[in-house]
């Protein structure tokens, strides 16, 4: 009988909806559940496979799991697998990639929009009992600059049509997508970033990519632009970010991700008016199980016939 371990920490990812699945589906897999590293360290020397969320797959986990023979990522980011050593090479791995476009997509729609609009300020005086109105901004006829044409920008890119604006992209890929007006080679951001109003990240985040929004990207974006970054903190040098937004070199960000997670209760970005901070929820979402689901049952289905071709999102390593 193969044993999967289903480790999920957080409450809100409703660990319970991926047991009872596969206790329903497959009745004849014994099912371990975890939800602290502790925890997890104890089981992990009785499972075959491994479900998890990205950022709890660590060095130690692996090390002890030493019948592990497959992976499932309940993530797209598969950056995990650069911190680890231990990754033996006969282990399949498989993502959830393909599910969060809409809720990415909307996510980024509502990063945009708030700090277009002045959100933040409506919401402080609200708190604060103030009646304040001002001008806001419009999406309309304004340049979207995305980087990284995956999922989410392909429901991205049409929304922002609609709306009215122009939608650059940013890609190494060939390959055409609705909602573009162009793509161009993501080397040449930085020739082309000052046209942009929103500048939307969404890349995966390697070795190359580390940083790519830098000091001199942030120096040749418009000082009436904004930031949105809810793919990877790595993506974005931090620190430029802050001095560019202290000295109001562009007018704001949005940011779901951080170099350090949690964000610290005091870090300066915080402090900041023209700055939005959501703690990695862009992906987050009611009906996660539900689209994540069928992905895991086809890949344990696969998994178990010893069919790793027939297996979505596999990974090579």
């Amino acid at each position: 009988m193969a044993a999967v371990l289903i480790y999920i920490a957080r409450p809100e990812h409703r660990a319970w909806r991926y047991r009872e699945a596969i206790d329903r589906a497959f009745p004849d897999v014994k099912v371990l559940m975890a939800d602290n590293h502790d925890q997890a360290l104890a089981e992990i020397a009785k499972a075959d496979a491994l479900i998890a969320y990205g950022n709890l797959i660590k060095e130690d986990l692996l090390h002890k799991g030493k019948n592990l023979s497959w992976i499932h990522g309940l993530t797209t980011g598969m950056d995990w697998m650069a911190r680890v050593a231990n990754l033996r090479d006969q282990t399949l791995v498989t993502s959830t990639t393909g599910i969060h476009g809409p809720a990415m997509a909307e996510m980024a729609l509502l990063l945009m929009m708030s700090l277009t609009r002045g959100m933040p300020g409506f919401v402080r005086a609200q708190d604060s009992g103030a009646w304040e109105r001002y001008a806001g901004g419009l999406l309309h006829q304004r340049t979207a600059g995305i980087v990284g044409i995956g999922t989410t920008a392909e429901h991205l890119a049409p929304i922002c049509k609609s709306l009215g604006m122009t939608v650059i992209g940013f890609s190494e890929s060939n390959r055409q997508v609705p909602g573009f007006d162009r793509i161009h080679r993501r080397r040449e951001l930085n020739d082309v970033v000052g046209e942009i109003d929103h500048l939307v990240v969404l890349a995966p985040y390697t070795p190359e990519t580390h940083h790519m929004i830098n000091k001199e990207i942030l120096a040749a974006m418009k000082p009436t632009s904004y930031l949105i970054n809810i793919a990877r903190g790595g993506l974005v040098d931090q620190a430029a970010l802050l001095d560019a937004l202290t000295n109001r070199r562009i007018a704001g960000a949005s940011l779901d991700v951080f170099d350090v997670e949690p964000l610290p209760p005091d870090h300066a970005l915080r402090k900041l008016d023209n700055v939005i901070v959501t703690p990695h929820n862009a992906g987050l979402f009611d009906a996660y199980p539900d689209l994540a689901m069928p992905i895991v049952e086809n890949n344990l289905r696969c998994y178990l016939a010893g069919d790793s071709g027939g297996m979505i999102n596999l990974i090579e390593h």
